[in-house]
Formats: C-alpha cells, sequence, structure tokens
C-alpha cells in the first residue's frame, strides 16, 4: 500500500520536515502563506509528497458570508500552487446536524470540487458516527477518524488522524499497532499524528505496514 504520513503544521524547515515526513496539512487562514511561496514548498519536495489544504476557519464554520465572498477561489487558487492531493474541512462545533447545515455543506463541497480533489470532512462536536457516516456518504466526503479508537470505512481512501493522550502527549505504541491492522490491505492511505512522538510514531507504523521508503531517512 502507499501510505503517507505527516503532522498538522510545519514547525522546521520543509526540507528538513520532508525527510521524515510525506504529508503535510497546510493552513490559509490569515497570515497565509502567499502563491509563491506555496508554489515554491511544491518544488522543494519530492513529487510523491502530499500536501493537505485545510479550509479556511470561516468556510469550514458555513457562515454565509464567507461562502458569498472570494474565499472558496482564494482556496482553489492556493491548492492549485501547492499542489494540494486534498481539501481538509474542519468543521466547528457551532455546526450542528441540520437541513440548513446539509445545504450549505453541499454548497461549499460542490464548489471545492471544481478542484479535482477529494474532501476530507472532519466534524466537531455533536455529531454521531452513525450521522456523519450518513452525511459523508451522501456528499462524498472522506470522514477523518481516529482509527486507534474507530473503524476505517469499508473501502476507498483512508484519512486519519491519530490523537496523542496521555504519555506525554504522545500516540502509544499500542494504538500505532491498532492503525496498521486497520490500514492492513488498503491501497492509500493518509496518516497525521498528533503531538510528541509523532517521528517515532511514523517510523514504527511504516515497519508494521511494510512500507520501509522512509525508514532510513526517519531512524534515530
Amino acid at each position: 500500500m502507499k501510505i503517507h504520513i505527516g503532522r498538522s503544521s510545519l514547525s522546521s524547515d520543509l526540507t528538513r520536515y520532508a525527510a521524515e515526513f510525506d504529508l503535510l496539512e497546510v493552513r490559509i487562514d490569515p497570515p497565509a502563506p502567499r502563491g509563491q511561496k506555496l508554489r515554491a514548498w511544491r518544488r522543494s519536495v519530492p513529487a510523491d509528497f502530499a500536501f493537505s489544504l485545510v479550509v479556511p476557519r470561516s468556510l469550514a464554520a458555513l457562515e454565509p458570508q464567507a461562502l458569498a465572498s472570494g474565499e472558496v477561489e482564494a482556496a482553489l487558487t492556493a491548492a492549485e500552487a501547492v499542489g494540494a492531493r486534498f481539501f481538509l474541512l474542519q468543521t466547528p462545533a457551532t455546526v450542528r446536524p441540520s437541513e440548513r447545515t446539509k445545504q450549505r455543506l453541499s454548497e461549499l463541497t460542490q464548489r471545492l470540487v471544481a478542484a479535482g480533489l477529494p474532501l476530507a470532512w472532519e466534524p466537531r462536536g455533536i455529531w454521531s458516527e452513525r450521522e456523519a457516516e450518513r452525511w459523508a456518504e451522501e456528499l462524498n466526503l472522506d470522514l477523518v477518524r481516529d482509527l486507534s479508537r474507530m473503524d476505517p470505512p469499508d473501502k476507498g481512501r483512508i484519512y486519519t488522524r491519530l490523537l496523542a493522550l496521555g504519555d506525554g502527549g504522545r500516540v502509544r505504541t499500542s494504538a500505532v499497532e491498532r492503525v496498521a491492522e486497520r490500514l492492513a490491505g488498503r491501497e492509500e492511505a493518509f496518516v497525521v499524528i498528533e503531538g510528541d512522538g509523532a517521528r517515532r510514531a511514523a517510523q514504527l507504523l511504516r515497519e508494521l505496514l511494510g512500507d520501509d521508503s522512509a525508514a532510513e531517512a526517519i531512524a534515530p
């Protein structure tokens, strides 16, 4: 399988980061990186490095004024500049299940997919797992889950975020092992690891899945 592993933010030089990871979530909330910088990022990493463009907070909140502004077009432009593989939509807890929410979410989805990219959806707040699954299926969204705690979807791409809890904010070895079991047999997965210890967790996950493409680069 092809697995992309990374973090939700860049804390060092991108070239150094790309020696250890091959996935990065890029946020374009103000102050957002300019198109020139995004294109430079794309040129500075290997061709198979994956960028996931995080939809701006105002759009993710499904605010009518944001949907009516030029923010969608700005996101499309940024995605093209960085050569994004995904849009990531993290709807806040204020976005709750309702027909109005579905209408706005559908509108935003239709406009973003104009870029030809899949849209990963990470709902926050009171959503039940079953409800989120149903909406994701109806709107053709890739539902983001923590696969150390939840089962993956039956088919398709995987986009997962591993949350660090306890143990000094690290993802436990047992959690990484569960994720490896749930990813086995899938063609492609995008894995974001939160907290400290992401480097070691990434190495372990690649080893468990038989993907040693970056083993030399990330070994201590």
